[in-house]
């Protein structure tokens, strides 16, 4: 098949992007059916809807996703780095071999960079996560592993090795405009992996870095393995202490450690268990009685 010449190409998004004078609720994008200026994208419990919007008092116009019966909160938007003029004519479409692709005049602003190999449909589901699906009912692509500023429920955060994917979220620059802004939201996974919000900030010899502003666990008790096995940990004002769980018991298992700050040993117990003879729990002098008395009244005892 021949590609149309550019005159043509340009005649036909011509009669595409004629003015419309009423909108349409659609279930699905298709290759003949397309979301124009004014259509939305609804999902199936019309919880959430898809289509363009003007944030605040900006003329640049952005795909995004919406709640569909709440006071319009954007909570995911496809073209945050490449705003449009008002005026410029856009479309929603799933274009060559399964791309979901959106396009002014000739161009393509933002596409799901996937391919399929036989037809592909974009369906909104009713938690907010825009997916396309092959001629298989699979999922090639969803906006839930592109994230922007809002955390939904069945979103993830945090980073998968195996598929060597990162999720993470950004603010908006303002309520103008949707582009990355200065506070993050991210998994580090330096070390045991803690949630942390961060803000971008400039230091005074005009160097720029991240400043954290929030980290989880923002509770040195929830600190991971803080006091070890058998070991409790309390605070008391601005104080925090860790303790054996049971003193008579359980002791540090490294008292010098423990005595200089280093609790990650933990206790142990002050008497080992007698597992060996299979009186768990038992020591050694427990086990000695038992058995003195099992023997009684045997013959030779």
């Amino acid at each position: 098949m021949q590609l149309p010449m550019e005159g043509a190409a340009i005649l036909v998004f011509c009669f595409l992007f004629v003015h419309k004078i009423y909108s349409t609720e659609l279930r699905t994008i298709s290759d003949s059916s397309f979301l124009a200026d004014g259509d939305t994208l609804v999902s199936a419990g019309g919880i959430f809807e898809l289509g363009f919007f003007k944030p605040g008092i900006s003329e640049n116009r952005y795909l995004g996703i919406w709640y569909k019966n709440i006071v319009r909160t954007v909570v995911w938007v496809a073209n945050r780095d490449r705003p449009l003029p008002g005026a410029s004519p856009l479309v929603l479409k799933i274009a060559d071999q399964g791309i979901l692709g959106l396009f002014h005049t000739t161009s393509m602003i933002w596409s799901s960079n996937t391919t399929a190999s036989g037809n592909a449909t974009p369906r909104l589901l009713d938690n907010g996560n825009l997916v396309v699906i092959d001629q298989n009912d699979e999922d090639i692509w969803q906006s839930f592993d592109y994230p922007t500023d809002t955390l939904l429920p069945g979103m993830k955060l945090g980073r998968d090795y195996v598929r060597r994917k990162e999720w993470s979220f950004s603010s908006w620059k303002s309520s103008e405009d949707p582009a990355p802004g200065k506070l993050t939201l991210s998994v580090d996974t330096l070390g045991y992996p803690e949630n942390k919000l961060r803000q971008f900030y400039h230091i005074k010899d005009n160097a720029s870095g991240w400043k954290p502003v929030l980290t989880q666990p923002s509770d040195p008790r929830d600190t991971y393995n803080m006091c070890g096995a058998y070991g409790t940990c309390t605070i008391d004002k601005y104080q925090q202490s860790c303790n054996c769980m049971d003193e008579k018991r359980f002791v540090p298992e490294n008292q010098k450690g423990w005595d200089t700050g280093d609790r990650s040993g933990g206790c142990i117990r002050r008497t080992p268990l007698e597992c060996k003879s299979g009186l768990e729990g038992l020591s050694s002098t427990m086990v000695a009685k038992v058995v003195r008395r099992s023997l009684v009244g045997r013959p030779g005892s």
